[in-house]
């Protein structure tokens, strides 16, 4: 069997994923609050106190700097990590959300979540087919 040929790709940390995450730390903090004032004072303070908590958590999010993006590549048998600083990590690299244009993949160790986009990557077709190719045996 052939290794998928040599392919690099830039996580991209900022745009619509970026926006999705503010959403969804900002969704769960007003969820968490409404339970939490829902238990302890009752049903109207938990409706305020959610909005309160969503708007802080909103801000709190878009204004928190964004991750350096890094750059994920396979050399024909190992997956590099290169963060903007530091050294090179080796790992696996495994597809988690696949919607063509747009991936989620998941780097170990580390469990670090990155996400790739079809701009940027100049071979977007040769990422795709190393991250879902069965990995040859050593």
């Amino acid at each position: 069997m052939r290794a998928a040929p040599p392919v690099q790709a830039w996580s991209c940390s900022t745009g619509p994923w970026r926006a999705f995450q503010s959403v969804l730390h900002a969704l769960a903090a007003a969820v968490a609050a409404a339970w939490t004032a829902g238990h302890l004072w009752g049903n109207p303070a938990a409706a305020a106190s959610a909005v309160a908590a969503l708007l802080l958590t909103a801000v709190i999010a878009r204004r928190w700097p964004a991750a350096q993006p890094c750059r994920l590549g396979w050399d024909g048998g190992t997956w590099l990590l290169q963060p903007a600083r530091g050294e090179a990590i080796a790992g696996q690299a495994r597809v988690m959300i696949d919607l063509g244009a747009w991936m989620l993949v998941r780097f170990a160790p580390g469990a670090r979540w990155l996400p790739l986009a079809r701009g940027d990557s100049a071979d977007w077709q040769a990422l795709r087919v190393a991250l879902h190719a069965v990995r040859p045996e050593a």
